[in-house]
């Protein structure tokens, strides 16, 4: 594959531009518009941030597939849960169901990915 073809960039750039063009849309009607402009400081900033990071997760998705076949890189991607259950305790433990079932699941998915790459 050729280097520096800028691939990650224009797959975030295509990313943007959707999520731009609902966003966009979604602010045409009055009612919306109202609830965009009620929100404080910190509200704004945490979604700023959010936006931020779900930008440099797709570049660097992007960038992974420009490295790595799909049949790599796909299966890697759910290793998330690796992050997200012990950050959601962290943070939403009042909120979030950290039930049996759902622990089990999430060692699951990470067991079955790490049996696709040792059958690689």
């Amino acid at each position: 594959r050729p280097r520096g073809t800028g691939l990650p960039r224009a797959g975030d750039l295509y990313f943007g531009l959707a999520a731009t063009i609902v966003t966009a849309l979604t602010l045409l009607v009055p009612r919306n518009r109202g609830y965009l402009r009620r929100l404080d400081r910190i509200a704004l900033g945490t979604l700023g941030l959010a936006a931020l990071g779900t930008s440099m997760a797709h570049i660097g998705r992007y960038i992974a597939l420009s490295l790595a076949p799909v049949s790599t890189v796909t299966p890697l991607t759910a290793t998330y849960t690796i992050f997200l259950y012990p950050l959601a305790f962290i943070i939403n433990r009042h909120i979030e169901d950290f039930s049996r079932c759902v622990i089990i699941e999430g060692l699951c998915v990470v067991a079955g990915v790490f049996l696709i790459f040792l059958g690689n």
